[in-house]
């Protein structure tokens, strides 16, 4: 029986060591917290002034002014890109201007039979009537579809 009184006295001391460790844990952690919050506070109230400052920074922006300056740049680009397409659509013209009628030009027109598409070139004036015979289509060839 004096074993057993030994052996919970040494298990209850063991308890209290850890429930004495576990309670500087928190105390620790609790110091830890309350640094943590101390911080957030200080960054919530610098957060809070620079919305202000940005605020009264975007009152004094002329925003009629910078949509204007985007709307002249992308009609600026745009412009280009319609250039840019133009000419490519000039080049296929005289790349596919007509030998018959020396006035027009071929278009290729594409047609779908069953599961196959084919193309065949016309020319785009209506007195010539030029036009190649048909043949089967894939992505590579290139001609005026407009």
């Amino acid at each position: 029986m004096g074993k057993s009184k030994d052996y919970f006295k040494g298990e209850v001391g063991e308890l209290k060591q850890v429930i004495h460790e576990l309670k500087k844990d928190i105390k620790r952690l609790q110091k830890v917290i309350e640094g943590q919050k101390k911080e957030i506070k200080t960054l919530k109230h610098a957060l809070n002034d620079s919305i202000l400052y940005i605020n009264d920074d975007l009152a004094n922006i002329p925003v009629e002014q910078i949509i204007a300056y985007f709307k002249d740049k992308k009609r600026g680009k745009l412009d280009e890109v319609h250039e840019h397409h133009k000419e490519e659509l000039n080049n296929l013209k005289e790349k596919w201007k007509c030998h018959k009628c020396l006035t027009g030009y071929l278009r290729m027109v594409l047609l779908d039979r069953g599961d196959k598409k084919f193309y065949m070139r016309v020319c785009v004036n209506a007195i010539c009537g030029n036009r190649t015979v048909l043949k089967p289509y894939t992505s590579d060839i290139e001609g005026i579809t407009e």
